[in-house]
């Protein structure tokens, strides 16, 4: 009895001793989709990244990532959208197309949304492009044109996130559009004929970990540690081809390098965290291993949308400004050097200047000749406080 008695206390006591975290949940609540925001991330590319190791209460230590490369995406409020009535947001998400020996980016838009069951894509818009087809047809009139302000719905739809999200779920979904243009051959006696490739996707998640991950700074010391969950991403696409209404012909989709039912495999894995609206860490799998990471640091901290800022301590004058003329921007409370970045109505960055603040608090920034006339936001932030302040002016 008393070696009974000793086994079962040993067995508390080794219990006692564990680190037992508790599991992580993410919800609606707790899952911040701003309307408007500035993405701001780091990108690595070292090889000697490894994939995260998957179960319940891991610790996950990639503070030694060193950064390649950096970039920011911009959330701009679609909460007033009269097409995606469901939209909180949209950011510039371009997608890169190839025929043949031929690859273009398409200038393209996302518009997300959220609910009770979960984070979601609602639709995307084009911009309108013209691609020659010279290169591979020979012929200087041989084109594919894809038309102005085209708008896609999404037929179906997949959860990034789903709610409530907690370790060994799994959830699936699917969505289906069509990409309109028209295409001019000369050797098939097409003359800007309408044709469409419908775009699917089915996509399956799982949770397959909970724990807590560290990130490196950009001084290189390590964040504090975040409760996160660790989701595996598995995303099958399958592009059909269709011309006049009907199915392309074999023949002119083996001339640009095409077949019916063209099918590509993306594999990812991401952590997800409360309170922060993007995954911390986000590895994209080539052939088994690493080819990229991209993680945000700043999840660590504590989050606030831009729709959550006091802009009332900046201002600008002149406001409209032309093109080429300087402008002064006054913050509050500001000294040193600042740093002042530039968005498009659309959201995409334009430029950047860095400036000393005078003794009026005031910053002096010319705008450049390339800018195109129309509303621009900036973004104020410093080495030592970071982001502090934002508002928007008109160039004309």
């Amino acid at each position: 009895m008393k070696k009974t008695l000793l086994i079962i206390g040993l067995f508390v006591m080794s219990l006692m001793g564990q680190d037992t975290q508790a599991q992580v949940t993410i919800t609606q609540e707790n899952y911040p989709r701003p309307h408007s925001w500035i993405d701001s991330f780091e990108v690595s590319f070292s090889s000697s990244i490894t994939l995260p190791e998957i179960g319940a209460n891991k610790v996950w230590n990639y503070a030694n990532v060193l950064r390649d490369a950096k970039g920011e995406r911009a959330h701009v409020d679609e909460t007033n959208n009269t097409h995606f009535s469901d939209a909180i947001n949209s950011y510039q998400a371009d997608k890169v197309y190839g025929l043949g020996t031929i690859t273009y980016t398409l200038p393209s838009r996302s518009y997300e949304a959220i609910d009770q069951q979960g984070w979601y894509l609602t639709g995307r818009t084009f911009e309108g492009k013209t691609v020659s087809l010279q290169s591979i047809t020979g012929n200087s009139n041989d084109k594919v044109h894809y038309p102005p302000n085209a708008v896609n719905d999404l037929n179906g739809r997949i959860d990034i996130l789903k709610f409530p999200l907690n370790y060994q779920d799994s959830w699936s979904g699917s969505e289906v559009y069509d990409l309109h243009f028209n295409v001019t051959v000369s050797a098939f006696n097409l003359n800007n004929v309408p044709a469409f490739t419908r775009k699917q996707k089915f996509a399956e998640r799982e949770v397959v970990g909970y724990g807590k991950l560290t990130l490196p700074k950009p001084d290189h010391s390590a964040t504090e540690e975040m409760d996160v969950l660790l989701v595996k991403i598995n995303i099958l696409s399958t592009d059909s081809h269709f011309l006049n209404g009907n199915p392309a012909p074999a023949a002119l989709l083996n001339a640009f390098g095409l077949s019916q039912t063209d099918t590509n495999k993306q594999e990812y894995y991401a952590f997800y965290r409360p309170g922060y609206p993007a995954s911390p860490l986000f590895f994209i799998i080539e052939n088994g291993a690493v080819e990229r990471v991209i993680y945000r640091y700043h999840a660590a901290e504590d989050f606030i949308g831009l729709d959550e800022l006091d802009f009332s301590n900046s201002s600008v004058y002149p406001n409209p400004v032309s093109v080429g003329e300087e402008v002064s921007i006054t913050v509050e409370n500001s000294s040193g050097e600042v740093k002042v970045d530039f968005y498009d109505i659309q959201g995409r960055y334009l430029f950047q200047s860095t400036s000393p603040v005078l003794n009026s608090d005031e910053i002096k920034i010319q705008i450049p000749l390339g800018i195109k006339p129309g509303i621009l936001f900036y973004k104020i932030s410093d080495k030592s406080q970071g982001l502090r302040a934002m508002g928007k002016l008109e160039v004309f």
